[in-house]
């Protein structure tokens, strides 16, 4: 899949949406969440380990792979604990969820960074 320049990508929202009176926000469905993952794994096999969903979409999305050099990849989701409609927050900050992952070599963790946010129903791009 291709980004425009800004690295923002559209895919299409779950189902519900949650409502507060700052903002209407639309989550990841379970759908979005495997598009978005076998975009990041470039077409490489995963395998899904830990899914979370409530009736506002995915919660948490937990799945392990491999890297383009074989090593293993473990990529999660989670939906923010805090409220991110909270206008004190800087903007560049403000996102219902994002995807972070962790590199191995071998079997040890030898890094991670996030890859990806979600907010107002597109994932940005890190």
């Amino acid at each position: 899949m291709n980004f425009p320049e800004n690295g923002s990508k559209s895919i299409p929202p779950a189902p519900v949406e949650a409502t507060s009176e700052k903002l209407l926000e639309t989550f990841p469905s379970v759908e979005a969440m495997e598009c978005m993952f076998a975009d990041i794994f470039q077409g490489r096999p995963y395998r899904i380990v830990n899914q979370q969903i409530d009736e506002k979409g995915v919660v948490i999305f937990e799945v392990e792979g491999t890297d383009s050099t074989g090593d293993r990849m473990d990529l999660n989701f989670q939906r923010a604990k805090y409220d991110y409609t909270d206008p004190s927050i800087p903007s560049t900050t403000r996102y219902s969820g994002s995807i972070y992952t962790v590199l191995y070599m071998g079997d040890d963790p030898c890094g991670g960074e996030c890859v990806a946010n979600y907010r107002d129903g597109v994932w940005h791009r890190t």
